[in-house]
């Protein structure tokens, strides 16, 4: 049994996103989705870009996002304009702005 999960760790470990505030410094994560989409937590999203934890309107600006376990560099993802904000429920949807790695 061991075995099984440690092999589906390892396959599920490319699609965890990184998130890092202006500071450089980790600020959440996020799991990647079918379409080039990101599913986080809208706070991880507020710090990212500097804002307070608790911001409910939907942010406009692109942040950076790392695959560290897909060996990509960094690129920039987008909170969707369509249904991927939900600041009361601490949830939100990103576009990437690049295929993912």
């Amino acid at each position: 049994v061991w075995s099984t999960r440690a092999a589906a760790g390892e396959a599920v470990r490319p699609a965890l996103a990184r998130f890092r505030g202006a500071n450089g410094r980790g600020t959440g994560a996020g799991c990647l989705l079918p379409g080039g989409r990101i599913l986080t937590c809208a706070h991880v999203v507020n710090a990212a870009l500097g804002r307070p934890g608790d911001a409910a309107d939907r942010p406009a600006a692109p942040l950076s996002v790392e695959f560290p376990h897909a060996g990509g560099g960094a690129t920039t993802a987008t909170v969707l304009l369509d249904g991927g904000w939900n600041g009361a429920a601490d949830v939100a949807v990103l576009a990437l702005d690049t295929a993912p790695p």
